[in-house]
């Protein structure tokens, strides 16, 4: 027995080392395709992660422009309303350059040959000038009324005069009014049709 039991060590000594060399013989083929199987999927794995890393980003870029769509839609629409109103200006401000030269036009026709007016007070301030020529139009309506009314800031000596002036005359019938006030008790002057309406 001892014998056999012997011999069944040594065989199983001799399996064993045989088992042992065959392992680090070459790997066989059916290993290298597991290898290169774990290969590939190492690196399908590693291109999903970054396929995940651009899905992710991709999704925080659309929660930045969901959260912005709204003030980019209001500015596209505030520009579309810029542009009208620009047009709009454009408009208005072609109609008042034509107006102006249109009231410019009537103007030197309705003093064309006329540029005299009465000098009736110098005064301190605006505000008289205005009271003066309320007060001049009720007592002498015939001779003031539809008469165009101005004042002219002058200065005299350091000191700030307004002159009511009214007219527009020509030189003969700028003198021939002024004889008349001056007989009602009005003072006035004959002086170039100038200022600013009151």
């Amino acid at each position: 027995m001892k014998l056999n039991h012997k011999i069944m060590l040594s065989s199983l000594l001799i399996i064993s080392l045989s088992g042992c060399s065959a392992l680090t013989s070459q790997p066989s083929e059916e290993m290298l395709r597991i290898d290169q199987q774990q290969g590939e999927l190492e690196a399908v794995q590693l291109q999903q992660s970054e396929t995940n890393s651009k899905i992710n980003e991709l999704q925080a870029d659309i929660a930045s422009w969901k959260i912005v769509e709204p003030n980019i839609k209001r500015l596209v629409s505030i520009e579309d309303e810029l542009n009208a109103l620009i047009e709009q200006l454009a408009t208005l401000t072609q109609k008042t350059q034509q107006e102006a030269l249109v009231q410019q036009a009537k103007q030197i026709q309705k003093h064309n040959g006329k540029s005299y007016a009465l000098q009736l007070a110098s005064l301190r301030s605006v505000k008289q000038v205005h009271n003066t020529w309320n007060k001049l139009q009720k007592k002498h309506p015939n001779r003031l009324d539809n008469l165009d009314a101005r004042y002219q800031k002058v200065q005299v000596k350091g000191r700030t005069y307004y002159r009511l002036k009214v007219g527009n005359f020509s030189k003969t019938q700028a003198k021939n009014n002024c004889k008349l006030l001056n007989k009602r008790g009005v003072a006035c002057i004959v002086t170039p049709y100038s200022g600013t309406p009151l």
